[in-house]
């Protein structure tokens, strides 16, 4: 788990870099919860959407997620999402 998060740190300081020298918009969130109790619970969430202007009438759209979560270090949860769309402006 340790080093998935140490990649989307990895991520989240180099997209700036990339971000100047694109037309892509957009935001990412990320989160990591470890909880002690009567239960030990782990959860790691990542998401992302996106906007990449490609031209003045054309225009792309990115979207995904992933879930993974343990409780008692039993996997509870192990969810992946992806999305395109593409929207034409006349």
């Amino acid at each position: 788990m340790k080093k998935y998060i140490l990649i989307i740190l990895t991520i989240f300081v180099a997209m700036p870099l990339f971000a100047a020298e694109s037309t892509l918009k957009g935001r990412v969130s990320f989160s990591y919860t470890d909880a002690q109790g009567n239960t030990d619970e782990d959860d790691f969430k990542l998401s992302f959407d996106f906007v990449e202007q490609k031209n003045e009438k054309l225009k792309f759209g990115y979207k995904g997620s992933y879930l993974y979560s343990k409780d008692d270090n039993i996997k509870s949860a192990d969810k992946k999402t992806l999305g395109f769309t593409s929207e034409f402006i006349k």
